[in-house]
């Protein structure tokens, strides 16, 4: 239990604002410590990692300032766009419960760098959705059942690969903060009100994200469609309504993984 102090005492001179009890960080370390000699581990990095995972006032503030900050900066192999989401979605895993996972941050140890581990987490979290979004790029709303009308059948088979390549086009063009949304409503289930712990922002500004967000997703398909094909607008509202139907399964078929 001394080394234990020794290494609170160090962490709380590196985060003096953060009130982070001495129980709850000694549980920290001997959840994630192992074998590991304690006077080995680095203390201001795990004491922030338990500050997180205790949801201590302005932990995740110090978090995205100077972990994740860093990181972005650092994924110079990653284009701008990609390195947004990427951190991103980084943070989401690193902070929420969902699905039945538990935050990846629990899985820090404290034995390297916790910005190193996170740009690790950033990386394999965007290779991953990468090869996710590579595999279901096959797939899109056309391809679900809709209102057994003939004339639907007919549009759909006939449009159905300009629709792909529409919808993945205006799924890309949407802001990193609108897909993230848009994922973890859609796919991870969260509420308008843990969106907005995990931003910091209010339930109404959440609930006006996802509006946007779906709104400009359809009108973007919308516009490309309509280069694209050429169609009537009559034809044309036909095949969006079937987008518009089916919108939540596409999102997940396209941004889960």
């Amino acid at each position: 239990m001394q080394a234990t102090q020794a290494l609170f005492e160090a962490g709380r001179a590196r985060w003096p604002q953060l009130a982070l009890a001495l129980e709850a960080f000694a549980r920290h370390v001997a959840r994630v410590a192992g074998e590991a000699p304690v006077e080995q581990l680095r203390a201001a990095d795990l004491f922030l990692a338990a500050a997180c995972l205790e949801n201590v006032a302005g932990a995740h503030h110090a978090l995205d300032r100077e972990v994740l900050a860093p990181v972005r900066a650092g994924l110079t192999r990653l284009s701008h766009d990609a390195a947004d989401e990427a951190v991103q979605l980084a943070r989401e895993h690193l902070l929420i419960s969902a699905q039945g996972r538990t935050p990846r941050l629990a899985e820090y140890r404290g034995q390297g760098s916790l910005r190193a581990w996170v740009t690790t987490v950033a990386l394999r979290l965007s290779l991953t959705r990468g090869r996710s979004q590579k595999q279901t790029s096959d797939e899109g709303l056309l391809d679900l059942p809709s209102a057994r009308q003939p004339e639907l059948d007919f549009l759909k088979a006939q449009h159905r690969e300009a629709f792909k390549a529409a919808f993945a086009q205006a799924l890309a063009e949407l802001p990193a903060r609108e897909r993230n949304v848009l994922r973890l409503h859609a796919i991870d289930g969260l509420n308008i009100a843990q969106i907005g712990t995990l931003y910091g922002a209010h339930r109404a500004t959440v609930a006006r994200w996802i509006s946007a967000a779906r709104d400009g997703l359809l009108a973007s398909t919308r516009a490309a469609l309509r280069e694209r094909l050429g169609i009537s607008d009559s034809e044309l509202g036909t095949v969006m309504a079937v987008v518009n139907s089916n919108l939540d399964l596409s999102l997940e078929r396209m941004l889960d993984g």
